[in-house]
């Protein structure tokens, strides 16, 4: 698992663009030195940075859809708070996109942008791609 803590999307890029050619240096391997990343399984980070690592709305409080694993809306959450929505994947991820490409606002069923994460092969934000956050889903 690759942990990320990154402060803006344009870093995240780099590193995106970066990780084919990335090299881990190993202590406990004296033997060998470098081993060559070639997938990412997950990447970790609180919600808010989830969110925005996964091309999520992050303002949580007033979005409509809030949640990165389903499509429920805040009305039915605030009427049945243990329903859960439809999963999101990676093809309603990518239909969502297309639906923003074509529409007047800032987001599509709390879609603001694609990660670029997504680009990575066998890896997508909605596969699950981002875990829950420790400390804030499991108090």
């Amino acid at each position: 698992m690759l942990s990320l803590c990154l402060c803006s999307w344009e870093i995240m890029k780099m590193v995106q663009s970066s990780l084919p050619s990335m090299y881990l240096y190993r202590r406990h391997w004296p033997h060998c030195s470098k081993v060559s990343v070639r997938e990412q399984y997950a990447a970790t980070r609180d919600n808010l940075g989830s969110h925005s690592i996964g091309g999520f709305l992050e303002h949580f409080s007033r979005a409509n859809h809030f949640c990165r694993y389903c499509e429920v809306d805040r009305d039915t959450f605030m009427r049945e708070p243990h329903l859960c929505g439809t999963t999101r994947t990676a093809q309603s991820y990518q239909s969502h996109l297309q639906d923003l490409k074509i529409s007047d606002t800032n987001s599509v069923c709390g879609i603001k942008s694609d990660s670029p994460f997504n680009q990575l092969g066998h890896f997508h934000v909605c596969q699950p791609g981002l875990p829950p956050c420790l400390g804030h889903d499991t108090v």
